[in-house]
């Protein structure tokens, strides 16, 4: 059984790993009402390494699963620091980190490679994800010829293939564009719309017994074509008035 906690705000104790003393403590928020087995762990493990230890999680794990602690975490790419104190008044990416570990000091990039199997692919669009949201965040202090080396650099690690995840290349080509990039951002919208169209034609002309088992995958294509369009257009627009 869950422990009910009277409160969801708490003091968590930081100690010393070599003589065991207290040094500080964490201000928690939680929201929740009550802590699980897990969620005991964690804390321990916050408590006992929290003060001269760095304490990660991958960026994959919701934060729902580590107590919500989102006023402690930044994110440094492909990994989530639990910090000691409020972060929630600054940036969420750790810009200059991340950069680092997702592009200077990736594995991909020093040519370790490696074969990715039906599994393994299925989650390549999580990490344009992550790559992507580290160019938002440079592209909104300004640093455009950085976030373009961060998507070409996914790409090069990644390949073409989570870009036939339709949410995932409108993403990707919205970013291009912001960065300047307007040929990679434009080759990708064109690339996606001409797949989709081709998809809703098939679609369209198959044995009419079968279209009720395909149904959702038409509407999943109409959509994404439509954004892919608005994008396009809207994005022509505003170069146009300015």
């Amino acid at each position: 059984m869950p422990t009910v906690l009277q409160s969801k705000s708490f003091l968590l104790p930081l100690y010393d790993t070599v003589d065991g003393n207290r040094n500080g403590c964490i201000v928690a928020n939680l929201k929740q009402n009550s802590l699980r087995s897990w969620d005991l762990a964690l804390l321990d493990i916050i408590a006992a390494n929290g003060h001269d230890r760095p304490i990660y999680f991958t960026a994959s794990v919701p934060l729902s699963s580590t107590l919500n602690l989102s006023e402690l975490a930044v994110n440094e790419g492909l990994v989530v620091r639990l910090n000691r104190v409020d972060c929630s008044h600054l940036e969420k990416n750790n810009s200059n980190k991340a950069f680092s570990n997702l592009v200077e000091m990736s594995s991909f990039r020093r040519g370790v490679g490696g074969y990715m199997d039906e599994t393994c692919r299925k989650y390549i669009h999580y990490y344009y994800g992550v790559y992507d949201q580290l160019a938002d965040s440079l592209i909104a202090y300004g640093q455009f010829k950085k976030a373009a080396s961060v998507l070409d650099s996914c790409k090069s690690y990644f390949g073409d293939w989570s870009l036939e995840w339709g949410d995932v290349a409108i993403e990707f080509a919205s970013s291009y564009l912001n960065a300047g990039r307007l040929n990679s951002g434009n080759c990708l919208i064109d690339s996606l719309i001409a797949r989709k169209k081709k998809e809703i034609n098939y679609y369209n002309t198959i044995n009419p017994a079968m279209k009720p088992y395909v149904q959702y995958d038409l509407q999943r294509a109409t959509q994404v074509l439509k954004k892919a369009v608005s994008l396009q257009s809207d994005y022509s627009e505003k170069r146009t008035i300015k």
